[in-house]
């Protein structure tokens, strides 16, 4: 159980983490200031002789910066919380995380073959060689999250193997 348990905060919790933290840095960042597209728009109109708002186009941003920044941090608290349970209680998030993730991993697959096709089409190179390694990961995390949910399931409902036939 102990290894599942590891395994969940690794692939899992610690990513979705670092993400939640960067996207609160960038909210933090352009609550403070005002962001590297709005001063371009600033720059456009004034060479351009146009007005700009700038008062009311800032106000925005901070605003949704705002928003931002409460839903990062309230997430950011909700997975610390899930990261400190008992191993017991993350073996039935995990379970429920991953079996999410086992049927998702096949539609990001065809999105990436997707996008693999379009750039094969258009003889891009480098994209069709991140969407040929998004489309292995996406492979290999799919059958991961399969094997995980399984794994899992046993130890969170040990009475309730789809293995057992009906003649025991």
């Amino acid at each position: 159980m102990r290894k599942l348990v590891v395994d969940f905060d690794l692939t899992i919790l610690a990513p979705f983490l670092l993400w939640l933290l960067i996207a609160l840095w960038n909210a933090v960042r352009v609550y403070r200031w005002a962001s590297d597209e709005l001063c371009e728009r600033r720059e456009g109109a004034r060479e351009a002789e146009r007005t700009f708002d700038w008062d009311s186009e800032r106000r925005e941003e901070k605003r949704k910066a705002k928003s931002m920044i409460w839903i990062s941090s309230i997430v950011s608290v909700l997975v610390c919380g899930v990261w400190l349970m008992s191993d017991r209680w993350k073996i039935s998030v995990a379970y429920q995380a991953w079996w999410i993730l086992h049927f998702v991993s096949p539609f990001a697959f065809l999105f990436s073959a997707g996008c693999a096709w379009h750039y094969a089409r258009r003889q891009e190179r480098m994209k069709l060689m991140a969407c040929l390694l998004a489309m292995l990961f996406m492979a290999a995390s799919a059958e991961h999250f399969f094997h995980q949910t399984s794994n899992s399931g046993r130890i969170a409902c040990p009475g309730c193997d789809d293995d057992q036939s009906d003649d025991q």
